[in-house]
């Protein structure tokens, strides 16, 4: 995208990450950052965490996609970009969308899904996780995976896409 960036590490322990995570805006908000801009689209819970440290810290929170219907932000997304699934952890979800690019052909498979198991179609629960290779937003080229493997926990529905090698295409 040709921005800076600041790679911030994560437990993903739910009370230990908000921490983390208010560590880490307040050290931007002391670089003179002012705005927060998250993906929250319906989850009261991220958007409630994010509103109340960005309070806390003096900042202002930003949620353009605040309210979208996740099914037809989905739709926006596969015309738009290109993404896969680098993790699953949603009964529904097997092995076989683990790397996938959901696209055209196999969206109406994916919705199908979603809608029987209760899946958030972004993702937003952490049903899922995803890697986007192109958007509009990249400036020369995409993201091509090199290597990559998967592990998979069938006995619990969960899986990884380790990303082993990627480069600029």
């Amino acid at each position: 995208m040709g921005i800076s960036y600041d790679l911030m590490r994560c437990s993903g322990i739910k009370n230990v990450e908000v921490g983390e995570l208010r560590r880490k805006l307040g050290e931007l908000r002391g670089y003179g950052f002012k705005y927060v801009v998250s993906g929250v689209v319906v989850s009261n819970y991220q958007r409630s965490v994010l509103d109340r440290l960005c309070s806390e810290l003096g900042l202002i929170h930003l949620t353009p996609l605040w309210g979208y219907d996740p099914y037809l932000l989905l739709h926006e997304e596969v015309k738009t970009m290109e993404f896969i699934i680098t993790a699953l952890q949603a009964y529904g979800l097997n092995v076989k969308w683990l790397g996938s690019r959901i696209d055209l052909s196999n969206l109406e498979d994916f919705l199908h899904i979603a809608r029987k198991y209760g899946v958030n179609p972004v993702g937003e629960g952490g049903e899922f996780e995803t890697f986007v290779t192109s958007s509009p937003l990249f400036r020369g080229g995409k993201v091509c995976i090199k290597s990559s493997r998967k592990v998979w926990y069938p006995n619990h529905w969960v899986g990884y896409l380790i990303i082993d090698d990627a480069e600029i295409c």
